[in-house]
């Protein structure tokens, strides 16, 4: 019995561990980001955001640009980063390796990437797509604001990055 106990506390501890929390910013900054005002004319301002669906609302999925780490996502959050203008990898994290895109950006506007969480075989996987400004706009007013949270650690290696556009560019 003590066995099949200290199992269930095991598995259970095992299946949170995606569950970590994830710290929100102010709720002026959040305020602030949702105007959707772009401080630098000379740079595009991208937000990735998850909406607050139900399915897999436990689980939080990391996000890259261009290889390097930005933050994790959970329900109904979302992050903005001031990028260069240009063609970029965003990857995320889903069950058996990254899903990436490649978007093409241009300066003093918005892009929005919206990241769902979808259903997998051992575990929640995640799959991202570029959105028009328009629900862009709608969908990141109803979430909060993630603090940054980049950790070298966990960037992508560079060349991995470049066979992903490389990938990507072949499939337009």
């Amino acid at each position: 019995m003590k066995k099949h106990l200290l199992l269930l506390c095991l598995s259970v501890a095992w299946l949170f561990t995606g569950c970590a929390s994830v710290d929100l910013a102010a709720d002026a900054d959040s305020a602030k980001a949702k105007e959707f005002t772009i401080d630098d004319s000379s740079k595009s301002q991208l937000y990735v955001y998850r909406p607050g669906h139900i399915a897999g609302s436990a689980l939080k999925k990391a996000i890259w640009i261009d290889g390097l780490y930005v933050g994790r996502l959970k329900r109904c959050s979302f992050l903005v980063e001031k990028i260069e203008p240009g063609e970029h990898v965003i990857s995320t994290e889903s069950e058996f390796g990254n899903n990436e895109i490649l978007i093409n950006t241009e300066a003093n506007k918005n892009y929005f990437v919206r990241q769902n969480i979808k259903f997998g075989v051992f575990v929640g996987g995640s799959s991202i797509h570029e959105v028009s400004a328009e629900k862009g706009m709608e969908d990141v007013k109803k979430c909060e604001l993630i603090e940054a949270q980049r950790k070298e650690s966990v960037n992508i290696n560079p060349a991995d990055i470049e066979k992903a556009r490389a990938e990507l560019k072949a499939q337009q």
